[in-house]
């Protein structure tokens, strides 16, 4: 009887693991162009080419936003001297629609950084440079620094997923910085992420970093509460 009840208690135990909610608290890996459907390819190659011009392609800061259901963007942070430099490119339309499904195959491809991918299809020659809305700002360079060190450190702890969870929809971020004497670095996280996570907390400085590019007032309040966050989540990170 004792025995059947151990056995009894260490099944409900499992069981309770087993249902638990896990998740990964970290960045993962970009997936490999080897792992990627044609139409993919042709939406990554499409989505560098309009919102990660050459110039951008070389930023300290790369953040692409690939929501399921509303127009991708993108946020660089870009050091020229003392001066550092936001700039964020916003898609007027979705360019996975414009893009991917039932586009014709093109057989070339455009070798970026960390990956290979194939050029905008002929259906997404329509997105040019004139579908994209593009709006530059000035960051302190407290703030801009804080940005840097985050995404760097996130990007140290990257790892592979424990469990590859199946999602459907929801929004996607790729990652990347080009760091002195490491070079490129790119990683993914996906929104929604675990509360209180420090992904969530990651994700959560990008969502107010693109708040910042749009806004027209209170920017000094708004930097203010973004380096706040970047602080804290940097002590977060090291604690790990």
């Amino acid at each position: 009887m004792r025995h059947l009840l151990f056995l009894g208690g260490w099944l409900a135990a499992s069981v309770a693991r087993a249902q638990a909610p896990t998740f990964d608290d970290h960045l993962v890996p970009p997936r490999s162009a080897l792992a990627l459907g044609d139409d993919q390819l042709r939406y990554r190659g499409t989505i560098r080419h309009l919102l990660l011009p050459d110039k951008a392609a070389q930023a300290l800061v790369q953040v692409v936003v690939l929501p399921s259901f509303a127009p991708e963007y993108s946020l660089t942070i870009e050091r020229t001297g003392p001066t550092y430099l936001l700039t964020y490119r916003l898609a007027k339309r979705s360019i996975w629609q414009a893009s991917a499904p039932g586009a014709p195959a093109n057989l070339g491809v455009l070798h970026g950084q960390g990956a290979t991918v194939k050029p905008p299809s002929p259906r997404a020659a329509r997105l040019d440079s004139a579908a994209i809305a593009t709006r530059q700002l000035l960051l302190p360079p407290q703030l801009a620094q804080a940005l840097v060190d985050v995404c760097s450190v996130a990007l140290a702890q990257m790892r592979y997923p424990v469990q590859e969870p199946l999602r459907v929809d929801g929004t996607r971020l790729l990652i990347s910085t080009v760091q002195p004497n490491i070079g490129y670095r790119s990683g993914e996280a996906f929104d929604p992420a675990a509360a209180d996570s420090r992904l969530a907390a990651l994700i959560q400085l990008v969502a107010g970093l693109r708040e910042l590019a749009i806004s027209s007032d209170q920017l000094d309040f708004q930097q203010d509460i973004l380096l706040t966050a970047a602080q804290r989540l940097l002590i977060q990170l090291a604690a790990r």
